[in-house]
């Protein structure tokens, strides 16, 4: 009986180590700024971190930059990010657990006399994409020159 009220004890400390107070971190990632998905995801990852016990902190920079700053080290990760974006940045480990999704698609305004039907028709226009959203990029490029805007700017207020 004493043998087993000494491993109860035993087990019992560590269980206390390693429960999630025990273990808790903290966290500074970095994300890309001025993109509402990612204002989502700082207001929200945080908020499902803490719960576990773990805080987060989450900087907005540019995209580039915070790329640069996660893969020297400088930060603990990166969040909301593509999955290209992990054979892209060696020194990061992908998470590979999806927690939301993007659709990107084009509008044009009401009324115009623009007809797309397929993406053949689409070589008939110029196209933007929003500097720092990186799939936007990955997928434009490959079949249409791409002029690059910032989504701060005045070219997309009078839309």
């Amino acid at each position: 009986m004493n043998r087993i009220n000494k491993l109860m004890t035993i087990l019992s400390v560590l269980l206390g180590l390693l429960s999630s107070k025990g273990i808790a971190a903290d966290f500074d990632f970095v994300s890309i700024e001025k993109l509402i998905e990612q204002e989502v995801g700082r207001v929200i990852i945080p908020k499902v971190y803490s719960k576990l016990g773990i805080e987060i902190t989450i900087t907005p920079m540019p995209g580039k930059r915070a790329q640069q700053m996660a893969n020297s080290g400088s930060k603990d990760g990166e969040i909301m990010r593509i999955y290209s974006y992990g054979n892209e940045t060696p020194n990061t480990i992908r998470v590979p657990t999806p927690y939301y999704y993007l659709e990107t698609m084009a509008f044009i305004k009401q009324g115009s006399d623009v007809v797309i039907n397929s993406r053949k028709d689409l070589h008939n226009y110029r196209l933007a994409k929003v500097r720092g959203v990186k799939h936007q990029g990955d997928r434009m490029s490959v079949y249409f020159l791409v002029e690059l805007h910032n989504p701060a700017s005045k070219t997309f207020s009078r839309c």
